[in-house]
């Protein structure tokens, strides 16, 4: 199984007596199968608790086949919103840093992931999809999900699809 990662960066950490904030210029995250270079300077801060992202995180994979891009202010005790997208992401690597057999799944995977409210009532909405996967002998051309959640309740719907056909149609309501 995978595990490596290395993680490298560069920038400024500022501090007072309200503020704490990390002024990136530059961050690469680097694993087996694909590197991230950050494509602007950013700034980190922690203010009351609450991290804010004043510019946008962006990452690019550097052989242009993959994009992270995280902006806003995570929810905690005040209200916040936070939207995160990945596009391109070698599931391999992602199961090698979780210390899974990344041996049995293979795929390209896209999400996205919008957050509102606050840490102890969150709200979330977010797709997911997953191109060419291979989980074990099993291969799944497509998957599409779609989850949402609110009053401590999640909704998702899953679909499998091969050859422009859905194959598989799953939805769910579990309280959490």
């Amino acid at each position: 199984s995978l595990v490596a990662m290395n993680l490298s960066g560069g920038g400024i950490w500022q501090s007072s007596s309200t503020t704490r904030a990390l002024r990136l210029d530059s961050l690469s995250l680097e694993f087996p199968h694909q590197q991230w270079t950050l494509t602007d300077p950013t700034r980190i801060s922690v203010q009351a608790g609450q991290i804010a992202f004043g510019d946008p995180v962006r990452l690019e994979a550097r052989d242009g086949s993959g994009m992270i891009r995280i902006s806003g202010t995570v929810p905690s005790d005040r209200p916040g919103t936070l939207d995160a997208s990945v596009s391109g992401l070698d599931l391999l690597d992602v199961f090698g840093v979780l210390e899974r057999d990344s041996t049995a799944l293979d795929g390209e995977g896209t999400f996205d992931l919008h957050v509102t409210g606050t840490r102890d009532a969150p709200v979330m909405t977010g797709t997911a999809s997953v191109t060419a996967g291979v989980i074990g002998d099993v291969k799944i051309p497509a998957m599409q999900a779609t989850i949402s959640y609110a009053s401590q309740r999640l909704q998702s719907d899953v679909s499998l699809w091969r050859t422009g056909r859905e194959i598989l149609d799953g939805k769910a309501s579990l309280p959490l």
